[in-house]
């Protein structure tokens, strides 16, 4: 596996405009097993190297419009005790599944093909990308953030932490992750009033609470089997009816109060 990024920037019509980018962006082309799978131009190299680092710990799922080569990474907000980010872009990029299983990593790409990593091999490819982007940022003029709104400098910090953590956890992590197995006895509990809107890939809860259709059903089918069609389970006809989405970390359980919420809940 290689990652091979060239052109690197920031984006500015001079110096001091450049100083006021936070994203570096680039051209980057990925190679698998010899083969090249992604020859992509002018992407956003930063968030390209924070998502190459988290799926070294978990699953990743194309789809959900957080690519692993995104093409836009712009928007940044720091989760609440500012030690994650969420980054957000347009809905362009190059994405593919990237599953710990079999102590393998799993490459699927939305063409159908698939790919087997030895770990080793993406930590090498993964630790010298990320060493390239941060070598970057320090060889170039510090970033400016005056003008930036407070919530862009929080996201920004956060960036940092997350990616810093990341890499020293990767540096120091030399076997593949065990395969992740979904446990139902903690979730995390939101009103089914937070819903906002149903996507082909999901259901926006907002706050950050995304549901992952093919994750969800990846998870379903690891735990009951199937035919990977179910992304959880649900019981609208107790006292206390709920929805609980397969999504990871834990399960999302989705709560109604009142017949009113419970008619209205999303049809999937």
């Amino acid at each position: 596996m290689k990652i091979t990024t060239k052109n690197m920037e920031f984006l500015g019509k001079n110096e001091r405009e450049k100083r006021y980018d936070l994203c570096l962006h680039g051209d980057i082309s990925l190679e698998v097993n010899g083969k090249t799978m992604a020859n992509e131009e002018a992407r956003t190299l930063s968030a390209a190297a924070l998502r190459f680092l988290r799926a070294a710990f978990g699953n990743h799922f194309y789809g959900a419009e957080e690519h692993m080569i995104p093409c836009c990474g712009h928007e940044m907000y720091a989760s609440e005790d500012g030690k994650t980010v969420h980054i957000f872009g347009c809905p362009y990029g190059f994405d593919f599944d990237v599953l710990h299983e079999n102590g393998k990593l799993i490459f699927r790409f939305e063409n159908g093909n698939t790919e087997v990593v030895l770990f080793a091999e993406y930590r090498s490819a993964v630790l010298a990308f990320a060493e390239e982007v941060e070598a970057f940022y320090r060889e170039s003029p510090p970033r400016e953030t005056d003008g930036f709104a407070d919530f862009e400098k929080d996201g920004f910090f956060a960036f940092w932490c997350e990616f810093s953590f990341l890499k020293e956890r990767l540096q120091n992590t030399i076997s593949v992750q065990p395969d992740f197995r979904l446990q139902l006895d903690d979730y995390t509990e939101i009103d089914a009033g937070h819903f906002i809107n149903v996507v082909r890939s999901g259901i926006n809860f907002g706050n950050f609470d995304f549901v992952h259709f093919r994750e969800c059903a990846y998870h379903y089918q690891k735990l009951h089997g199937g035919d990977g069609a179910l992304i959880g389970e649900c019981d609208v006809s107790c006292e206390n009816p709920f929805i609980m989405f397969y999504t990871s970390p834990k399960p999302l359980r989705v709560r109604f109060h009142d017949k009113t919420e419970r008619n209205s809940k999303p049809n999937h």
